[in-house]
């Protein structure tokens, strides 16, 4: 398992993006605490998971997808995404 991040900006937010958040839950354990950046622990490689994620955006959307290794560091983040990632489920 890998934990991979995943953000994107969208060229037409207000556009309706339910096919994308369905797929990002799609993947399994998740977090989500910003707009547009997601936290994902899944099985999936990084392409697989760009390539899931993109099909529900725009042409002229960006997206990036990075594997996040067990170090890391944040400040003023929301206390459950630190819960998560500190979490022993987490297979870094």
């Amino acid at each position: 398992m890998a934990v991979y991040v995943v953000t994107y900006q969208l060229s037409a937010p207000e556009k309706e993006y339910k096919q994308l958040h369905e797929t990002m839950k799609s993947f399994g354990n998740y977090s989500k605490r910003f707009e547009s950046f997601w936290l994902i622990d899944t099985f999936h490689s990084a392409k697989d998971v760009k390539e899931k994620v993109f099909a529900c955006l725009s042409a002229d959307d960006q997206l990036f997808v990075i594997e996040t290794k067990k170090h890391w560091s944040s400040r003023n983040v929301p206390d459950g995404m630190i819960k998560w990632l500190k979490s022993d489920r987490r297979k870094f």
